[in-house]
This record gives structure tokens, C-alpha cells and sequence, in this order.
């Protein structure tokens, strides 16, 4: 009978106290960010439920639909991570907002002119060039910050499995990283 409960039924007549309710609680972790760096969130709710995360402005690295997300924050002065949960009675929970003070990174990067990205927009294949040091590591996000592919640098990676949209690649080697936008087109 309670209009906040996620069962409310407007023909119900007897409160028989089998309303259901998502609890908002508080998202958990550093409230001082460094930008680019690696850093990790979660919601203290139930296993049983599912949580879709956003954040701006930076990365969802792993997590997604979990408690616990692994961000990389942009190289920006403040930035927000938001989680709603559902409950297993697919009940929709309120909409939970941490915001993070992000500090600049003092992680050196590389000059953004010594690595291409082509062709942008992309469709089958897309090619990377410029001078990218041995033992470095390439990643992939999609949009709402899903990793969709993460390898040891290749040249060449074939992209004909993922939607069109807006992707981030970070590529990373011995404490330097290097961020860039690309947009696959079909």
C-alpha cells in the first residue's frame, strides 16, 4: 500500500507488511582522485542484486553490473561516479552520486603527436602507428566504460565485433600512458 515500495499496487486494502523497498546506501571509496590512475568503488548492497554504474568524466575499466567498479578518472578538477541497484525482485533502486576530487596526474604521457589511430572513423580494422615502446599494453571501452578488448600491443586490431559508437583506447607501457578517442562507424 506504501506508493515508495517498489510492489505498490494501488488496489491493495490490507497493509500486510510484505512491502518491498531498495535501501540507498553510500558509495565507498577515495574521495581524492588522481587522474588516470586506476581506482576502485563499490556499493555496499546485496550480492543478489545488479548495479549499473556511470561516471564522469573517465572510465568504467571492470565492473559493470557488479558492487564493485575499477575507474580511471579524467584530468579533470571534480568528477561524479553514480550506481543504481536492482534488487532480484527487479525492484529499481534511487540513483546513489559520489563526487571525487581528481588531482592532476604527474604520470609523464607521451606527446599525443607520436601515435595514429586510423582510419577514425573505423570499421573492420583499426591501425595504430607512431613510436609505441615494446611490452605495451593496449585497451579498449566502449561508451559506458566496458574494457572490450585488452592485449599486448598489436599494430593492427580487428573490430568488426563491436557496435557502432565512441571508444577510448588507453595504451600504457612502464608507467606512461597515452588516452585517444576513436569512433567505430558501420
Amino acid at each position: 500500500m506504501d506508493i515508495e515500495a517498489c510492489n505498490y499496487n494501488a488496489l491493495a486494502t490490507d497493509d500486510d507488511g510484505s512491502c518491498v523497498y531498495v535501501e540507498s546506501l553510500t558509495i565507498e571509496g577515495n574521495l581524492t582522485a588522481v587522474a588516470g590512475v586506476s581506482e576502485s568503488y563499490s556499493y555496499p548492497g546485496p550480492a543478489s542484486s545488479s548495479y549499473q554504474w556511470s561516471i564522469t568524466p573517465g572510465t568504467i575499466q571492470s565492473g559493470q553490473g557488479t558492487a564493485t567498479v575499477s575507474v580511471i578518472w579524467d584530468d579533470t578538477p571534480f568528477g561524479t561516479l553514480q550506481v543504481t541497484e536492482t534488487n532480484e525482485a527487479e525492484c529499481l533502486g534511487s540513483t546513489v552520486v559520489l563526487e571525487v576530487n581528481i588531482t592532476p596526474n604527474t604520470i609523464p604521457h607521451w606527446n599525443t603527436e607520436s601515435i595514429n589511430v586510423y582510419p577514425n572513423p573505423a570499421s573492420d580494422v583499426l591501425h595504430i602507428a607512431g613510436e609505441i615502446p615494446s611490452n605495451t599494453q593496449v585497451s579498449i571501452f566502449n561508451g559506458i566504460g566496458q574494457c572490450v578488448y585488452s592485449s599486448a600491443f598489436k599494430s593492427t586490431i580487428e573490430i568488426q565485433t563491436l557496435a557502432a559508437g565512441v571508444y577510448h583506447m588507453h595504451i600504457t607501457n612502464n608507467g606512461t600512458y597515452e588516452r585517444m578517442q576513436f569512433t567505430i562507424a558501420r
